[in-house]
């Protein structure tokens, strides 16, 4: 009887120890990146340096002369949300993440950043 109780014991341990391992598992951290590494049109990873828009003594990036248009036409597009805080950034300004497929996510600051897990889903492996 004894050793059946520490055979559950046992399995119940590496049960709780596996699920516990799994939620930790569940979150991807962002890797930091340059800001002239990202075409700020897309808000994707580029090999290399974009192309450079200044406006308003700030520097934001495209990866063609379509997205440095768009970036020096329609302001939205220069701006982003903080994907920890919901506040407002402007890309220029912000300090950038990339997920393991490229994406671009914006934080008002590096604090933010280093908290921000993105959840594992099908799309994000």
């Amino acid at each position: 009887m004894k050793k059946q109780l520490s055979y559950i014991s046992f399995v119940i341990y590496l049960l709780l120890s596996f699920c516990a391992h799994a939620n930790s598992s569940s979150e991807l951290k962002l890797r930091q990146v340059a800001s002239n590494q990202v075409c700020m049109m897309n808000d994707t990873l580029f090999e290399g340096e974009q192309i450079k828009v200044t406006l308003d003594n700030k520097d934001y990036y495209g990866c063609c002369a379509m997205c440095k248009n768009h970036l020096k036409r329609d302001k939205k597009i220069r701006q982003a949300y903080d994907p920890l805080s919901g506040k407002q950034v402007d890309k220029a300004k912000a300090i950038i993440g990339i997920d393991k497929k490229g994406n671009a996510y914006y934080f008002e600051n590096e604090k933010n950043l280093k908290a921000y897990r993105l959840p594992i889903l099908k799309e994000n492996r």
